[in-house]
């Protein structure tokens, strides 16, 4: 090792005092925090977790494989009797009205077909009819997507003028 000597006034300190050196705060070997203690094991709370875990997706996946293709409008479920008593143009109605609040281009174009459908085996023949399930078809089939707006509007109209009158 080689010693290099600076002409420089330069004056050094160290941080440790010779009372450090001498009674040291620290020493290797004292505990000074002591031992961790749990109530719990961690090996068990992590066995209970994962298994608590697993039981609420498997009963997640569960639940949405039994109401998976049941689900129909406003949440009424295809077995429900309720459903299965309206009158089937009062559920076309709740149909393209469910639609219409962001449902995809193929499931709004059913429901209006649906509704057009439904209104022609179901209700009284007349020309209002007949003018709503055209504006049905037309509704359903432009070359944009149907309008949310015109679709509840078509259905609030035909609900006053053919679901009131059956």
């Amino acid at each position: 090792m080689r010693t290099i000597t600076i002409p420089w006034d330069i004056q050094t300190y160290g941080r440790v005092t010779a009372d450090d050196v001498e009674d040291p705060l620290f020493r290797d070997g004292q505990p000074w925090v002591p031992a961790p203690t749990f109530r719990v094991p961690p090996t068990a709370l992590a066995i209970l977790s994962f298994t608590a875990a697993l039981v609420l997706l498997l009963s997640a996946v569960s639940i949405a494989a039994r109401s998976r293709g049941k689900a129909t409008p406003q949440g009424i479920i295809a077995d429900d009797p309720r459903w299965r008593a309206m009158p089937p143009i009062e559920r076309a109605l709740r149909r393209v009205r469910s639609a219409s609040y962001g449902a995809d281009l193929n499931e709004r174009r059913n429901a209006l077909d649906n509704l057009a459908e439904t209104m022609k085996q179901d209700a009284p023949a007349s020309d209002e009819r007949d003018a709503f399930i055209r504006e049905a078809k037309e509704l359903a089939w432009p070359s944009h997507d149907p309008e949310s707006e015109a679709m509840q509007d078509l259905a609030t109209r035909v609900k006053a003028r053919i679901g009131e009158g059956r």
